[in-house]
């Protein structure tokens, strides 16, 4: 079960949640895949995760073929022309698909699934465009109380949650933090730091590290989340330009190292075990007045603490879908110019 931690503030919204992918045989629970993308950023305003069935039964001249829920969810998502749009027909689309005859004689757990949104609404107050931090969840599968329900509704839900008059609010979604008091003391945390103007990167590590607190100490037969997280950061001041294809979710900032060769040229290359703080680097700086911190940024922490391979989140824009890419490798070397010191 994927664990998803989502923080809205004035100025940013920050959303993490981990890679795995687990099956139950015979009551244990197995390792799947630990990278599997379950993010998708729609236009420059809204980061998506999602929590349940991993892939999803798509009918297709009569064969029944199992697509990632993710891809599928971006699919629906680029009918849209805005975000109202796009979530309404993710949720259509999603009841239609899970009441499909072929569907519904599948097991409870295998037509569960929560899509967890974060980002910033545009409306309109006092002639003025305004934009609000807001949760997003489209899902058939949570209760009252937060916890997944064995079996799911036939009708999928939109959950509405836009910032009220706090710093800061926190979400949690799939696997839950425990003990209860827990919760507590972490949304009281991420408030304070609201409050004190605190930069995305810091929450990113605090929401970060606490999915890494739940995840390592897991038994390897109920480790149910995993240790590869993505971070994403959707700012208020995103620039909203479907004709730009530049403006794609930006990776965070890597290390580097240099290492002076025998022949006297420098090469450089990412550092090897990057701590957290290290990891979670959005460029350029969004403390500095001067930046360009105008779309999404996201960081790819790795559980062996390296700083490559670096993945991306699905991008995507009305009538559009930018699948995921991987960064191997990554090297440079150059060769001082003695002549000219």
């Amino acid at each position: 079960m994927t664990m998803i931690l989502t923080c809205l503030t004035k100025d940013f919204a920050i959303q993490s949640s981990d890679r795995r992918i687990s099956r139950v045989v015979d009551n244990k629970v197995e390792w799947y895949d630990d990278h599997c993308n379950k993010a998708l950023v729609y236009k420059s305003q809204f980061v998506f995760a999602y929590t349940g069935q991993a892939t999803i039964p798509v009918r297709k001249n009569g064969q029944t073929t199992w697509m990632s829920t993710i891809d599928w969810a971006a699919e629906q998502l680029s009918k849209g022309k805005n975000l109202e749009e796009a979530v309404f027909n993710l949720k259509y689309r999603a009841t239609e698909l899970m009441n499909a005859n072929y569907v519904r004689k599948l097991p409870g757990y295998k037509r569960r699934v929560a899509f967890v949104g974060a980002g910033f609404e545009e409306l309109e107050r006092d002639g003025k465009q305004v934009r609000r931090p807001v949760r997003i969840m489209v899902e058939n599968c949570i209760g009252d109380d937060g916890s997944m329900l064995d079996v799911p509704r036939d009708v999928f839900k939109v959950q509405h949650n836009p910032l009220g008059n706090d710093d800061a609010a926190l979400y949690v979604a799939g696997h839950p933090l425990r003990p209860k008091k827990i919760g507590v003391e972490f949304s009281r945390l991420l408030k304070s730091c609201a409050q004190h103007d605190v930069n995305p990167e810091k929450i990113g590590v605090l929401i970060t590290g606490k999915i890494l607190e739940t995840a390592k100490p897991m038994p390897k037969d109920k480790k149910t989340v995993g240790e590869n997280i993505m971070c994403i950061c959707v700012p208020q001041t995103y620039i909203d330009k479907d004709d730009d294809v530049m403006r794609v979710p930006v990776t965070g900032g890597i290390r580097m190292e240099i290492s002076i060769n025998s022949d006297g040229s420098l090469t450089l290359k990412p550092m090897e075990n990057v701590s957290l703080e290290d990891r979670i680097r959005f460029l350029p700086s969004f403390d500095s007045p001067d930046s360009a911190f105008d779309s999404p940024r996201f960081a790819y922490v790795a559980e062996d603490n390296q700083a490559l391979p670096d993945h991306s989140p699905v991008y995507v824009l009305p009538g559009r879908v930018m699948p995921t890419t991987v960064s191997a490798g990554l090297s440079a070397t150059f060769t001082p110019d003695v002549s000219n010191p």
